[in-house]
């Protein structure tokens, strides 16, 4: 069996393994992902790999802004960050509840 491409389910990316997309926005896709020594489920977002400099430093910056947060419950914790095949990404805390579009598909979230 050949070699996975880099960012695709079932490919490994540092100690995490790629285990199936959540979703995709105009500059980044979210996996959810498997921490190889822990087994501890997460979130790995990653910068899409077209993204210019100044797109590339203002998701590093969300990845700093969002580590100094004290634990909150509308902000995901992360957990690591790194770069993988010339692309950054972020470790971040698993959601559960699926994505916001299926929850507003509930009706209206509370304030």
């Amino acid at each position: 069996m050949g070699q996975l491409p880099s960012w695709e389910t079932g490919a490994r990316v540092g100690d995490y393994q790629l285990e199936a997309p959540l979703g995709a926005g105009g500059m980044a896709q979210v996996f959810r992902a498997r921490h190889l020594p822990t087994g501890a489920l997460r979130a790995l977002k990653r910068l899409l790999g077209d993204a210019s400099g100044v797109e590339r430093e203002r998701f590093l910056r969300e990845g700093q802004a969002m580590a100094r947060l004290e634990a909150h419950p509308n902000v995901l914790e992360v957990h690591a960050a790194g770069v993988h095949a010339g692309e950054p990404y972020l470790v971040l805390q698993l959601a559960a509840g699926g994505s916001l579009a299926q929850r507003l598909k509930c009706g209206p979230l509370p304030p």
